[in-house]
């Protein structure tokens, strides 16, 4: 991805409506804090096993290490925290999907594949 406000590639409009639904409940489970575009990054990181290192991932990364009694952690433990992070906010989006209300996310979602550009997080 060329970054995470543009507009989506052909390739990039085809992989979101493949994981819409997904999509939409990362939307939701973020509360606003993803975008598409960002919801898609985080589904591709996760297949592809790459660090997400987005402020909202990297904020609960260190809470987590820190509530787990971390004080210093390397970057590659860090970084595997992170993957974690990652891991475990798709899984809790996909088994919540059914009882977020994912409409407005969904539709949302759907004008980024129309060729729409979304704002950004919820608190612009």
């Amino acid at each position: 991805m060329k970054g995470l406000n543009h507009l989506l590639s052909d390739n990039e409009k085809y992989e979101l409506k493949k994981f819409k639904h997904l999509a939409a409940a990362l939307i939701e489970e973020s509360l606003g804090y993803f975008t598409p575009a960002m919801a898609l990054y985080a589904i591709k990181c996760q297949k592809h096993n790459e660090v997400n290192g987005c402020e909202w991932y990297y904020h609960m990364t260190t809470l987590k290490l820190r509530n787990s009694g971390k004080t210093k952690t390397s970057s590659k433990d860090f970084d595997k925290a992170l993957l974690q992070v990652n891991h475990d906010t798709i899984k809790r989006a996909f088994r919540r999907r059914h009882h977020l209300d994912i409409n407005n996310s969904l539709r949302i979602v759907d004008y980024n594949i129309e060729g729409y550009e979304s704002i950004g997080a919820s608190w612009f």
